[in-house]
């Protein structure tokens, strides 16, 4: 028997489960990879009240939560999420249309 726990960045639990079989497992963690693709599992959290009064330091219009990513309702600007805190910086955000660079994210930026 295995037991299977997932949490999110700050402890929040996914699941909590005890599987006996390798295929159990497997299809569990196929089935949470799909959740995460479609972004039903959020990698990030963000307080709705922080979000509530977080705005685009460009042009001061309301921002949403996109992934792992703040995108400005306006300029369509995309500020990173580290360690779930909102990096609210212009020179750090993407610009419209532009792929962030290989190796960012908040996954390379807490190696740093």
């Amino acid at each position: 028997m295995t037991r299977l726990r997932a949490t999110r960045p700050g402890g929040q639990r996914l699941l909590s489960r005890t599987l006996d079989t390798p295929s159990a497992i497997l299809k569990l963690v196929s089935r949470l990879a799909t959740k995460a693709r479609r972004q039903e599992v959020s990698p990030v959290t963000i307080a709705k009240e922080l979000l509530d009064i977080l705005v685009c330091p460009l042009d001061k219009k309301p921002v949403r939560l996109d992934g792992d990513r703040l995108v400005c309702s306006e300029c369509g600007r995309r500020y990173p999420i580290v360690d779930d805190i909102p990096v609210m910086l212009i020179d750090e955000a993407e610009l419209p249309g532009q792929k962030p660079p290989a190796g960012s994210g908040p996954a390379a930026e807490k190696g740093r």
